[in-house]
C-alpha cells in the first residue's frame, strides 16, 4: 500500500526505481495507491497526469486505480476561487489569495458530502455482500483523506 507518492521533483526523478523496487520483492502480489499523486505546489495538468498514469502502469503486479481520466469539476470544497490581492509590504503586483467560501458553498459541500457517503457506505455494503457470495476469504478498504473534522460536518470521521 503506498500513498503519498511522488510528491515533488526529486521523488517524480526516483518513483520509477522506488517502482522497480516494489516490482522485484516477490512477497508483493498486489499494490493499491491510496491517492495524492503530486504536492501543493505541483502542477496539475494533462501532460503531468498523463506521465503519472505511465509510472503507474510500470508495476508489474496487479494494481488497483481508483481512476483514470481527470476528473473536470472538483468537490466544493476543493475548488479555489482565486482573486487578486496586494501582498503588504511588496510591490504592486498581484497576489493570488483564495476568496472565502460562501454560505451557499459551505452548504453545497456538506450536500456533497452527505450525497458521497451514502454512495461509499452503499458501496461498501455491496462489497461485502459480493465477498460473503463468493466466500472471499477477505475483504480490504482503503482510504485517504484528512482526518480533520471539517467544520460542515464535525463528526465526517467519526
Amino acid at each position: 500500500m503506498i500513498g503519498d507518492i511522488p510528491y515533488g521533483d526529486a521523488r517524480i526523478v526516483r518513483f520509477p526505481a522506488d517502482i522497480a523496487q516494489i516490482n522485484a520483492d516477490p512477497d508483493v502480489r498486489r499494490v493499491l495507491h491510496l491517492g495524492d499523486i503530486k504536492n501543493g505546489s505541483s502542477r496539475c495538468d494533462d501532460a503531468y497526469l498523463a506521465a503519472r498514469l505511465a509510472d503507474f502502469e510500470i508495476f508489474s503486479d496487479a494494481g488497483v486505480h481508483a481512476g483514470r481520466q481527470r476528473v473536470d469539476r472538483l468537490p466544493p470544497g476543493q475548488q479555489r476561487r482565486l482573486r487578486p490581492d496586494r501582498a503588504p509590504g511588496q510591490d504592486s503586483r498581484p497576489v493570488l489569495r483564495p476568496a472565502p467560501e460562501t454560505t451557499a458553498e459551505t452548504a453545497l459541500r456538506g450536500r456533497e458530502y452527505t450525497a458521497r457517503e451514502a454512495a461509499a457506505l452503499a458501496w461498501i455494503d455491496a462489497t461485502f455482500d459480493a465477498a460473503e457470495r463468493r466466500r472471499a476469504p477477505g475483504v480490504v478498504l482503503g482510504m485517504q483523506a484528512d482526518p480533520a473534522p471539517p467544520r460542515w460536518h464535525p463528526d465526517a470521521f467519526s
